[in-house]
C-alpha cells in the first residue's frame, strides 16, 4: 500500500486540525451572537458583546490568511464563505436591536429592504449543525473529516453559549469605581483599578467581605449576571455558592501572585450553573480554579500559573510555564505558547464540577497550532504523576483556612516562590 510523503503526510494533518479548530471557533461565535439579545443595553454590556463578535471574526479570518500555506484555495473559498456568513448574521442581529423610528418618511423600496432584514433569516447565517455540513456541501475534502454534526453541536437546546465578558471600561457605575479603588488601595496592588481598565477590564462588585489583616476575599456579586475579577496582586478571591447567577459569563484579568477560586457557583453539586464562557488575560504566578464551562475557555498571555479547567473547549495563546489540570470535551488548542504541562482533573474537582454528560476526557490530545511539523510539539507535555499536586493539596490546603497564608498554598501548586 502507498504512503504519503513526510511533507504531504504533515499538511493532511494540518488541514485535518484546522479544519476542527474552524468549527470550533465558528460554532462559538455562533452562539456567542445569539446571546447578544439576552445582554443588558445599560452599562453598554450588548455593544461589549457585538464589538468582542466582530473582533473574533477578524481573528478568525486572520488566522484563515496564515494558513493558506497548507489549506489548497478551493477550501480556502469555503471558510471564507463561512466567515461571511458570519458577518452576516451578525449584522443582521445588530439591525433586530436598532429601535423603530415613530415618524418615517422612507421609500417603499428602502422600507422593504429594512423589513427584510428585521424580519427574515439571512439566507448565509448558519446554525450549529451548518458549521459542519457547510464543509461537505462546498466540497471541503481533508483527510480524516467526518462529515457529521461537529462534537456537541446536537445538543444546541442545552448548551451555553461560548460567549464570554468583554471590555467593560465605560459604562462602570461611580459606587463600583469606588469599590474597585479602595480595594486596590487595601491589597498594596501595583495593579490598580485605574491600570486595570488601562487594558480593557475592570472589576465588578469585588466588594465582598474580608478578615481583619487576611487576604482572602469572598465578593457576593450580587445584581450581576456576570463575573469580572481584574488588577490585583496577593489575594485570595472565592466565589460562594450564591454567586451561582453571575455565570453568564466571566473574565480575570490583570492578576499578579493571586488565589481564584470559582468552582463553588458552578458545581453542580451546589446547584449551580457553569459559566457560559471563561476569559482569562494577563495573570502571572497565580493559581485559578476555573470552575465549569459550558462553553470556550479562552486563556490569553498567562505566565509561571496554575490552571483548573472544565471546559467543554479550550484555547490558550501566547501562555508560557502553565500547569493545566483539565476537563475537556474536546482537543484543547494552544498557540504562541511554551512549557504547557497538561494532567488530568484532580479527583476533587472531578466530584465537585462533575456535569453528568460522561464525555471522554481529551485533556491530552492536545493540537499546537504554530507547530507545522508531523513530530510531537515541544510546546507542550504531559506533567508527570510524581508532579502534579496531591489530592491533599486540592481537598485541603487550596480552599485556604485560618493559618494557611496565600505563599503557602501557592508554594503546594508548584508556584514559584516571590523573588
Amino acid at each position: 500500500m502507498a504512503t504519503l510523503p513526510p511533507q504531504q503526510l504533515s499538511d493532511s494533518g494540518l488541514k485535518e486540525r484546522f479544519f476542527r479548530y474552524f468549527q470550533h471557533e465558528v460554532t462559538a461565535l455562533q452562539e456567542e451572537i445569539n446571546r447578544l439579545g439576552d445582554k443588558a443595553v445599560t452599562g453598554g454590556e450588548r455593544a461589549d458583546g457585538v464589538e468582542h463578535c466582530l473582533a473574533g471574526i477578524s481573528r478568525l479570518s486572520r488566522e484563515v490568511k496564515d494558513a493558506s500555506s497548507y489549506i489548497p484555495a478551493y477550501d480556502q473559498r469555503t471558510y471564507s464563505e463561512a466567515i461571511k456568513a458570519l458577518n452576516d448574521k451578525l449584522n443582521q442581529t445588530r439591525a433586530s436591536f436598532a429601535p423603530r423610528s415613530k415618524f418615517s418618511f422612507k421609500s417603499s423600496r428602502q422600507s422593504s429592504a429594512t423589513s427584510a432584514v428585521s424580519h427574515h433569516k439571512n439566507p448565509s447565517a448558519i446554525s450549529l449543525e451548518d458549521a459542519a455540513e457547510l464543509a461537505s456541501q462546498q466540497r471541503l475534502k481533508l483527510p480524516g473529516a467526518r462529515h457529521t454534526k461537529a462534537t456537541g453541536s446536537g445538543d444546541t437546546s442545552t448548551a451555553e453559549s461560548s460567549a464570554f465578558a468583554s471590555p467593560a471600561g465605560t459604562g462602570t457605575p461611580a459606587n463600583e469605581r469606588e469599590d474597585n479603588h479602595n480595594l486596590s488601595r487595601q491589597n498594596g496592588a501595583g495593579l490598580d483599578a485605574a491600570g486595570a481598565a488601562q487594558d480593557g477590564f475592570v472589576n465588578r462588585n469585588l466588594s465582598g467581605e474580608q478578615q481583619a489583616g487576611s487576604p482572602v476575599r469572598k465578593p457576593s456579586f450580587s445584581g450581576t449576571s456576570s463575573v469580572t475579577i481584574a488588577g490585583h496582586s496577593g489575594l485570595h478571591i472565592i466565589l460562594p455558592p450564591t454567586a451561582s447567577h453571575a455565570t453568564s459569563s466571566g473574565t480575570i484579568a490583570n492578576l499578579r501572585r493571586c488565589i481564584v477560586d470559582m468552582s463553588q457557583p458552578t458545581s453542580q453539586a451546589n446547584g449551580g450553573a457553569p459559566f457560559a464562557g471563561l476569559a482569562v488575560k494577563n495573570v502571572r504566578d497565580s493559581l485559578l480554579v476555573c470552575g465549569r464551562v459550558a462553553g470556550a475557555i479562552h486563556i490569553t498571555s498567562v505566565e509561571g500559573s496554575v490552571l483548573v479547567v472544565n471546559a467543554r473547549q479550550f484555547r490558550m495563546h501566547e501562555c508560557k510555564n502553565v500547569d493545566v489540570y483539565l476537563q475537556s470535551a474536546s482537543r484543547p488548542i494552544i498557540e504562541d505558547c511554551e512549557g504547557i504541562r497538561f494532567a488530568p482533573l484532580p479527583d476533587t474537582y472531578t466530584q465537585v464540577l462533575e456535569d453528568g454528560s460522561g464525555q471522554t476526557n481529551l485533556w491530552d490530545q492536545v493540537d499546537d497550532f504554530k507547530w507545522l511539523k508531523a513530530e510531537h510539539s515541544p510546546n507542550w507535555s504531559v506533567l508527570a504523576p510524581e508532579d502534579r499536586a496531591s489530592e491533599h493539596v486540592w481537598k485541603d490546603l487550596v480552599p485556604g483556612g485560618p493559618r494557611l497564608g496565600l505563599e503557602e498554598i501557592l508554594k503546594a501548586v508548584a508556584i514559584k516562590p516571590k523573588h
